[in-house]
């Protein structure tokens, strides 16, 4: 085990691991980290280092933005692992805002788990199609602490497979 973290955080990068593997090898490339997933907030790193870095030494502009849909995606997949759900997801649509270069490891944070766990659970319980929004910050914070260097929002769009 990785010194001083928990089995869940373990699984949960194993989990990651696995499926972008196999399922989107682009994200396993970058080689994202969960480095927290609770019922309020998810927080997904990807190290700044040559797959994800540009000519001037910050992320990728579509290094972000794998970024910031893999953390939704990451809420998404573990709510329908651990309930069993048998739901489609799709992000539908987004907006990105940029503030500042990224010239470091660059974490991703949802605070609006409970907003992606609604709409799978309604979308499991009725047949229709089921959309909101989901934001992510995107935060250097070794370099800029709290201060985001990107905000996203996407349309998350769900719907039963019944």
């Amino acid at each position: 085990m990785v010194r001083g973290k928990s089995m869940d955080w373990l699984l949960n990068n194993l989990r990651l691991r696995l499926f972008t593997w196999f399922k989107v090898p682009l994200i396993a490339y970058l080689g994202p980290v969960v480095e927290r997933l609770d019922d309020r907030r998810c927080v997904l790193r990807i190290p700044l280092r040559r797959r994800s870095r540009n000519h001037l030494a910050s992320m990728y502009l579509g290094a972000l933005t794998t970024g910031a849909e893999t953390t939704v995606g990451v809420v998404a997949f573990s709510r329908i692992q651990k309930r069993g759900l048998r739901v489609s997801v799709v992000q539908r649509a987004f907006t990105a805002e940029f503030h500042a270069r990224a010239t470091g490891d660059v974490h991703f944070v949802c605070d609006e788990v409970e907003v992606v766990h609604g709409l799978l659970d309604q979308a499991a319980a009725t047949s229709d199609r089921v959309e909101g929004l989901v934001r992510v910050r995107a935060l250097v914070p070794d370099q800029r602490g709290d201060d985001p260097v990107a905000d996203f929002t996407f349309t998350l769009s769900v719907r039963s497979k019944r």
